[in-house]
């Protein structure tokens, strides 16, 4: 039997379901109408539906939605955004809002369980489903004593398109404003927002914390609980999880995927912040997008942190090429190809 292709989606590319009814897309697409005729209520019942329950040192949810008698679970993956992939891939669907080392867990699962007979998968993930991926690695050579080899028995081709191998400070920016829902419905949705352990765990992992007086490097990072003193409904036991997610799994991530053929799809062409400013009063201030990247993922930070094995796997798309912005990187024409050729290379 030949290879099988797996799609791994991001943040927002897939549908979350409220006990099984479309919920639609709360990330990817803007404003309140659209989640407030789908859930058939108003403001008041948005955040408790999409708002989780977590329990310090369990990666499974207590809850996927604060609502009595309602579970929020993973449904079909936004085609519109992933157009440019073959019509036979298949869909690894995940609660994008969770832990990634549980969503990583379940990869494993399925990795495992349905192993192509006869071939190996070959993996294309995008955005946080990247790091997805390097997780499940780290749990696949934890399960195997350390065996780096492990992801290899599995899977012979990874191709990581717009992935925030160290982070992105637009999770920073949806935890301070909340505005990813529109305006109208922004304090929710900082609400929100902060129950959800994935936005944590894709927090910069470098120095993004400026000072305001001289634009140096703050003495405290996103991941550290001193830069969030300005904001009480930040969550202690979730920040303290990013951390040890990013030690345990997800720094040096091709460090387990020794024998996998990897690729590093990195966009320099649209506006992307790289740092945010640490007021003295502990608030956080966000200037213009000013650094190359795809509008999520800062292309310098990100080949800074990488190897120099690592930045050799890096294929990166120039200013000169005009392509859709990071949620559509694989609805993209020219990142669809690339994509296509990396895949089956």
């Amino acid at each position: 039997m030949a290879d099988t292709t797996l799609l791994i989606p991001g943040t927002g590319g897939i549908k979350l379901l409220n006990n099984g009814a479309d919920l639609g897309y709360p990330v990817m697409l803007q404003g309140q109408a659209f989640l407030l005729s789908q859930t058939g209520g108003g403001l008041g019942e948005i955040e408790p539906l999409l708002s989780m329950q977590h329990r310090p040192g369990q990666a499974a949810p207590v809850k996927t939605s604060l609502l009595p008698g309602v579970e929020v679970t993973p449904g079909p993956v936004l085609s519109l955004a992933y157009r440019e992939l073959p019509s036979n891939v298949l869909p690894f669907r995940y609660d994008w809002r969770g832990d990634i080392v549980h969503s990583a867990a379940r990869l494993v699962d399925l990795l495992t369980e349905r192993r192509p007979q006869g071939g190996k998968w070959r993996i294309v993930a995008h955005s946080q489903g990247g790091l997805v991926a390097v997780a499940a690695s780290k749990l696949l050579a934890a399960r195997h004593g350390g065996d780096a080899t492990a992801f290899s028995d599995l899977v012979r081709r990874l191709v990581l398109v717009g992935v925030p191998l160290y982070g992105t400070l637009n999770a920073a920016h949806a935890l301070v404003r909340g505005e990813q829902l529109g305006e109208a419905v922004s304090a929710s949705f900082q609400k929100i927002s902060r129950t959800w352990p994935a936005l944590y765990q894709m927090l910069p992992d470098f120095r993004a914390a400026l000072r305001q007086q001289n634009q140096e490097p703050a003495a405290t990072g996103f991941l550290e609980a001193a830069s969030w003193q300005a904001y009480p409904d930040i969550s202690a036991d979730l920040l303290a999880r990013a951390l040890e997610t990013k030690q345990r799994y997800l720094r040096r991530p091709l460090e387990k995927m020794a024998q996998v053929k990897v690729s590093i799809v990195l966009a320099t062409n649209r506006p992307t912040w790289d740092h945010a400013v640490l007021n003295p009063d502990r608030t956080i201030d966000f200037a213009n997008r000013g650094a190359p990247g795809d509008s999520l993922v800062p292309s310098v930070p990100t080949l800074n942190r990488l190897t120099p094995v690592e930045r050799q796997l890096v294929d990166q798309i120039g200013p000169r090429e005009t392509i859709a912005e990071h949620a559509f990187l694989l609805s993209d024409t020219y990142v669809g190809e690339l994509t296509r050729r990396l895949l089956t290379g």
